[in-house]
């Protein structure tokens, strides 16, 4: 059986408008559909999710 959806198209929408508006380049959204949570990444931000050991295999 499907449940409704916690969060919505139109809220994810607002979400971008709001962070272009605020002059943010957004290069992707994350969406964390169990509690609700919208993360936009804007581009250029740094990706804090790299291992400290992959900068010595570069």
């Amino acid at each position: 059986m499907n449940r409704a959806a916690t969060i919505k198209q139109d809220e994810i929408k607002r979400v971008v408008k709001a962070a272009m508006s605020a002059g943010l380049m957004v290069a992707r959204v994350e969406v964390d559909t169990i509690n609700g949570k919208v993360v936009v990444i804007a581009q250029g931000a740094s990706d804090d999710t790299e291992n400290p050991c992959d900068r010595l295999l570069r």
